[in-house]
């Protein structure tokens, strides 16, 4: 639906994102229509589910709201940034440390941190390009979510494979999101065909981004089929594409230019990070038997 002079600009560029952003919005509409069409059917077949009602149509999809399960996965998450949260603050609090002058106070460092984190995050995602903001936290979230999970995992549930035993929810949590880390693969046919383009690097970059829309997307599909809330898997993702990986670039600052109390302070700030890292991970998979519910929400 977009046209080659449009898919010719740059991904950041305003008119390609409108074209895109209007062509993902018919996709998924024409999608969601057809999908009853496609995979539900009355009688004694492989998908057994009534598509003449909606009601019970958007239930398979995801399509509620129950808020004390469809927050389950954003609180599950946050604890695995509790590592970033962390040391993001030491990082902060170091970097005004070994600047600081007698003049500075404890007020003047809370209104440089608010200032630093916050406000500078805000204008980034807020005040440059909106279109963008909107591609990134709104609508692409609610088109993968809907496409990814909404309409591939539930003829897995409701195959006769899974309700014999055949097949395993791991199994589908595993192998459904291929298609979603495979989808993402466009960019890198794209730099490939730059001509000064390093083609190592490149397909290095794919297979680990490969990896982690795999993985993410492993877990996206378990948080549906246990909460059974697509806005809560939405809502994930949006938050998962605000906060982006991990960055650790603080624990490769070397201290050779500080003194010797700074080095200390600096080995210190390095620890607690990474030992935030450590628990917010152990929470993380530890909570996972604990917060979400025993039973497949999504076929209830």
């Amino acid at each position: 639906l977009v046209p080659k002079s449009v898919q010719r600009l740059s991904r950041e560029d305003t008119t390609q994102i409108k074209w895109r952003l209007f062509s993902v919005l018919i996709t998924t509409t024409f999608s969601v229509v057809f999908y009853p069409l496609v995979f539900c059917f009355e009688g004694d077949t492989d998908v057994q589910t009534d598509y003449t009602q909606v009601e019970s149509l958007s239930k398979i999809l995801g399509f509620r709201w129950d808020w004390r399960k469809s927050l389950i996965p954003i609180f599950h998450v946050t604890i695995l940034y509790y590592g970033q949260f962390v040391t993001t603050i030491l990082q902060h609090r170091f970097r005004y440390v070994i600047r600081r002058n007698d003049k500075d106070t404890q007020a003047m460092y809370v209104k440089d941190f608010i200032n630093s984190i916050f406000l500078r995050n805000f204008h980034r995602y807020f005040g440059s390009n909106r279109w963008a903001t909107a591609r990134d936290f709104v609508l692409a979230p609610i088109a993968e979510e809907v496409i990814f999970r909404g309409l591939i995992i539930p003829p897995f549930l409701f195959s006769t494979k899974f309700r014999s035993g055949n097949i395993s929810l791991t199994t589908i949590c595993l192998t459904a999101p291929l298609v979603f880390g495979v989808a993402h693969l466009h960019h890198t046919l794209k730099k490939l065909k730059e001509p000064s383009c390093n083609k190592k690097v490149i397909i290095l970059s794919a297979l680990f981004q490969l990896l982690y829309t795999t993985l993410f997307g492993a877990y996206a599909s378990f948080c549906l089929v246990k909460t059974g809330s697509l806005p809560g898997v939405i809502l994930v993702h949006s938050f998962c594409n605000f906060m982006g990986l991990p960055s650790v670039g603080f624990f490769f600052m070397r201290d050779t230019s500080f003194g010797e109390e700074t080095r200390k302070m600096l080995k210190m700030y390095k620890l607690v990070g990474f030992l935030s890292f450590i628990l917010g991970i152990t929470c993380f998979i530890f909570l996972f038997q604990k917060i979400f519910p025993q039973e497949n929400s999504l076929l209830l």
